[in-house]
């Protein structure tokens, strides 16, 4: 398993981009204190937040939060409810055509 390194992808991505925490805060709509959480690599717990964070530094929610983009085949699923969001890497088979 992976360990999360979203906090050494936002620090490259905020030097490559010049952009400041304060500036994600108020693009992403993303409070001080979970930013700088997440910039001491400790685990996200609102992957909205992350997503949010993602689409503005224009990289995959994988990419941010492993430090690498995992490439996988087109598979969409759709599922309606409430869920319960835990963030870690795991190893599944591609059955997509």
């Amino acid at each position: 398993m992976s360990q999360i390194k979203i906090g050494d992808m936002l620090k490259e991505l905020l030097n490559e981009q010049g952009l400041s925490l304060k500036d994600v805060e108020i693009k992403a709509n993303i409070p001080h204190s979970t930013l700088y959480a997440w910039y001491e690599n400790r685990q996200p717990k609102d992957i909205k937040k992350v997503k949010r964070l993602a689409e503005l530094l224009d990289i995959s929610i994988d990419e941010l939060l492993f430090g690498r983009e995992i490439k996988r085949k087109k598979c969409h699923r759709f599922y309606r409810g409430l869920f319960e969001v835990t963030i870690k890497e795991i190893e599944i088979e591609d059955n997509c055509e």
